[in-house]
């Protein structure tokens, strides 16, 4: 038993003394480096994965990339923007492990725009917003809400329908809890429903007409239902309501429409209002109009033959309301018959039948100072007759009118030639030799030369005006001769001139809120029919403005390029003043097309952040961006040593120094997150641009802020002020030191700070090295290995030296011991080297500084092996290594220890119990003692 307990007591000893020399030397090992990437803004991690020896304790320190850590014992680092990092690692003798790792990741703020379909009607709620992701963008899943008018969500989907009119903020919201909205108007869209022309009335029956009724409507309003109302002057109302049935396009989804409907009861000379009313309840009259009763208006016009005379045809029409106030414009119902008869000769001069519907018809020219009977039936029997007077021709003339041009700077005539015996020939026959024009979007030159002759013109045309375009400011001769040899001579002047041009402005709001103003007040003697916008990445027309009423706007812009087309006084798809000629042999007329960007919405950031010091008082003075974000803003600090509400000044009091996120958030409702460490550095270092070399320039410049102000002292005595000091040329006299105060005003507080920058005609490097025993540094032609200060002159190519200070360390190779003791049949790895032998071993193991050797003292220990002589009494066991021996014999069993294994050899002897037998007798009332008990009654 006794020899056991001291084997135990000498194993343990042993065991101590082998781990003790185990470690004689302290070490760190890196096992592994876990990261995971920053999904959000800076919210990747890493953990060190790392043992040390003997004491286990560890510090751990990033000392560079996007973000630096204070020593933490922790060996996890949190809140990791995306980046190349290097930490260092530190046992308790401050022995160090420098370690590199990546945080992988590329968040960027979310974004998305919208689409929007606008509700119909008032009481319709058929509007649509939805919102488009960028996915690329932000972290998956989004979550959707309307914050405004109305809250709704939040919801997973991106589309919010039955919407009424109204302008909604849409706010999108990432995993990460970044929040981006959008503002998107929805506006009664109504029907487009507008005037184009009068009804007009078809006569199908005695009593009964057909009122076709044509306006513009929206392309998505033709398959909605429109009410044709018409009222008669006796009070009864008719109504029909359907589909248009025709239609056809007018411009950009504009389409006129027709419906119609047929109305018994009313017959030439009856009143008859008509209306038309959409879906949205709005209307546009026809007029409270006559069906014109059954009476004819006479229009002459010239019909020029080719003998030098002329003769007049005629129009005869139905009342209408183009020749007649207050008449519907109405067709007869045919067949309609019409004579014309000479009343000097009774001859039947014109007659016909009209199979087919027509407000009138057409008389053939007849002689002058005639006296005629015209008479006319319509297929009802209705009939109309008068005496009609042929009018004589006067004699030939020539009338000009003038307009503004449709090109800048020029204008437009008209010549009318009245009761020419054959068509003219006109020829400019001097003005001036240059239209053009300068102006930017608008500019042009085109030469004129003289004579400039027109032979086209027809005096048959109606109104008998021929137009010409394109003249400049200035003085015109013309001449007009016919074929019956007649000549016209004359001059005339152009003043007034085209001043053709647009204002606009680009109103900027949150995304999607944005609009393009425009108007020509400063130009009112444009010609401008229409102007047009489009989004140029879709072609969708963002504005459609025909006709041009002086000024418009395009709304709810998302940022791009957008399109934008003027017409100036005809286009093909608006129609507008066609022109016969022109002066300069091109009739177009200007198409101003200009390209406007509504610029990118930028997100929310911070142009600087500044910590000022006063009185012990720590400030942090935020600035934002100008072009970022859309103001007012709203500032708070969400983590730090301290936090902050949202506020709107952008001056925080910091009590404790440390790491702050602070968030701004614009009227938009977009907001930034930013870090920043906050010191109590009362100022910075001074930052110089430029080469020190003596011609250059060079700057200066301390940090700025509204509650700084400086005065530097320059070597020469003179004093200048502000944050930034230039000096252009650099020369000798500027070298020296200065001396900067930096003066502090902020909240009542006044302090003051002092500071210097020394000058010198050269570039100034310091240069912190560490090499390894054996190695060298280089600067320029000279190498270096040896510890100490070393100061080297670098010579740029145009002259300017640089001087370089150099502070190398040389580092030796580290050196240690180590004892290990194995057993037999082991085997220890080190520096990737193996040994199973007892023996002296070296070895160079590679580091991440210089490499350390190695010197190993290896011990090989045998298994242990002891005898145990061991006797018992019969019936007693003998425990050892897990095993009970009661039976006498030699066992042999090894035993596991913390070192080599032993081999026990166990001697155990079994000794029988001794029997003998007594016989005893006593007397009755006596007793026996046995074994340390009283017997007093017989047995066994």
């Amino acid at each position: 038993m006794n020899c056991i307990k001291k084997f135990s007591s000498f194993f343990l000893i042993l065991l101590l003394i082998c781990v003790s020399t185990f470690f004689t030397s302290a070490s760190i090992t890196l096992n592994s480096i876990v990261t995971t990437e920053s999904t959000c803004e800076n919210n990747g991690t890493a953990t060190i994965n790392a043992v040390s020896a003997p004491d286990p304790f560890l510090l751990y320190k990033i000392t560079s990339g996007p973000i630096l850590s204070n020593m933490q014992t922790s060996n996890v680092f949190t809140s990791l923007y995306p980046g190349n990092y290097t930490a260092v690692l530190y046992d308790s003798n401050f022995d160090s492990l420098v370690i590199e790792f990546t945080i992988s990741g590329n968040y960027q703020l979310p974004f998305f725009t919208t689409s929007a379909f606008n509700p119909t009607c008032v009481g319709f709620n058929d509007g649509m917003i939805i919102g488009i992701a960028d996915s690329t963008n932000g972290l998956l899943p989004y979550s959707w809400e309307i914050i405004s008018p109305i809250y709704i969500g939040p919801q997973a989907t991106d589309t919010f329908d039955n919407l009424d009119q109204g302008t909604y903020q849409i706010r999108m919201t990432d995993a990460c809890g970044n929040f981006v909205t959008r503002t998107q108007l929805l506006s009664y869209l109504g029907t487009g429903l507008s005037f184009i022309n009068y009804p007009q009335i078809e006569m199908i029956g005695c009593d009964t007409l057909v009122v076709n009724f044509g306006f513009v409507i929206y392309g998505s309003s033709l398959d909605l239902p429109f009410t044709l109302n018409c009222t008669s002057g006796t009070g009864a109302v008719f109504s029909a309501t359907s589909e248009p049935t025709y239609y056809y396009l007018y411009g950009a989804d504009s389409y006129v429409a027709y419906i119609s409907d047929t109305i018994s009861g009313l017959t030439y000379g009856d009143m008859l209002t008509v209306s038309v009313t959409d879906v949205c309840g709005a209307s546009i009259s026809g007029g409270t109009y006559i069906i014109p009763p059954f009476l004819f208006s006479f229009v002459f016009y010239n019909v020029t033959t080719t003998n030098c005379s002329i003769e007049l045809g005629a129009n005869a029409n139905l009342y209408n309301i183009y020749n007649w106030p207050y008449y519907h414009w109405t067709t007869m119902m045919p067949p309609i018959h019409y004579e014309l008869v000479n009343n000097n000769t009774g001859l039947m001069a014109d007659s016909g039948t009209l199979l087919m519907t027509s407000n009138g018809v057409l008389l053939t020219p007849q002689p002058q100072n005639e006296l005629f009977n015209f008479s006319i039936t319509d297929g009802c029997g209705n009939s109309y007759e008068s005496q009609v007077q042929w009018p004589s021709v006067d004699t030939p003339s020539i009338q000009i009118q003038q307009s503004t041009g449709c090109k800048d700077s020029t204008a437009s005539v008209y010549f009318t030639f009245l009761n020419f015996l054959s068509n003219p020939v006109l020829t400019i026959t001097s003005g001036p030799p240059l239209a053009s024009s300068s102006k930017p979007g608008y500019a042009f030159s085109d030469t004129i030369i003289y004579p400039v002759v027109f032979d086209d013109i027809n005096v048959n045309l109606y109104g008998g005006a021929y137009a010409i375009n394109h003249f400049p400011k200035g003085t015109y001769t013309y001449t007009v001769t016919d074929s019956c040899g007649n000549t016209y001579t004359g001059s005339f002047t152009v003043n007034d001139v085209s001043n053709l041009g647009w204002d606009y402005t680009i109103e900027y709001g949150c995304y999607g809120d944005n609009s393009i103003q425009y108007n020509t007040v400063n130009y009112p003697s444009g010609q401008l029919i229409a102007a047009i916008i489009k989004e140029v990445a879709s072609g969708d027309v963002v504005d459609y403005n025909y006709p041009y009423n002086g000024n418009g706007s395009a709304n709810s812009l998302d940022p791009g390029d957008y399109a934008v087309e003027l017409y100036y006084n005809y286009a093909p798809q608006f129609g507008g003043q066609l022109f016969n000629n022109s002066l300069t042999g091109n009739t177009d007329c200007w198409v101003y097309m200009d390209t406007i960007t509504v610029p990118p919405f930028s997100a929310n950031s911070f142009q600087s952040v500044t910590t000022i010091t006063c009185s012990g008082i720590t400030y942090v003075n935020l600035v934002v961006d100008s072009n970022s974000g859309v103001p007012p803003y709203l500032y708070e600090v969400i983590a730090g040593p301290q936090t902050f509400p949202p506020q709107a000044s952008n001056l925080f009091t910091i009590d404790d120094p440390g790491i702050y996120l602070f968030r701004i958030t614009d009227s938009c409702n977009n907001t930034f997150i930013q870090q920043v460490t906050v010191t109590t550095d009362s100022f910075p270092d001074i930052i110089k641009q430029g080469s020190s070399c003596v011609g250059s320039a060079i700057n200066l410049i301390a940090i700025a802020s509204p509650y700084f102000s400086y005065e530097w002292l320059s070597p020469n005595g003179s004093i200048y002020y502000g944050n930034i000091f230039s000096i252009n040329p650099l020369t000798v006299a500027d070298t020296g030191t200065y001396l900067i105060t930096k003066y502090v005003s902020i909240n009542g507080c006044v302090d003051t700070f002092y500071s210097s920058y020394v000058v010198n005609l050269n570039n100034t490097y310091e240069i912190d090295a560490t090499i390894c025993n054996g190695q060298s540094y280089n600067i320029g032609a000279n190498s270096y290995n040896q510890t100490g200060q070393y100061v080297d002159t670098l010579s740029a190519a145009v002259g300017c030296d640089s001087i370089i200070y150099l502070n190398l360390t040389v580092t030796d190779f580290k050196r240690d011991s180590m004892e290990l003791t194995i057993c037999s049949g082991e085997s220890i790895t080190l520096g990737g080297a193996t040994y199973t032998q007892a023996g002296i071993y070296v070895d160079t193991i590679p580091t991440t500084t210089c490499d350390s050797i190695f010197k190993l003292t290896l011990y090989l220990l045998d298994y242990k092996r002891d005898t145990i002589n061991a006797q018992l009494c019969e019936g007693e066991s003998y425990s050892m290594g897990g095993n009970s021996f009661a039976v006498s014999g030699t066992y042999i069993d090894t035993l596991s220890t913390t070192t080599c294994d032993s081999i026990i050899t166990l001697n155990l002897s079994i000794t029988d119990f001794i029997r003998d037998t007594i016989d005893i007798a006593i007397c009755q009332g006596n007793t026996y003692l046995f074994n340390n008990t009283l017997l007093s009654a017989a047995g066994t």
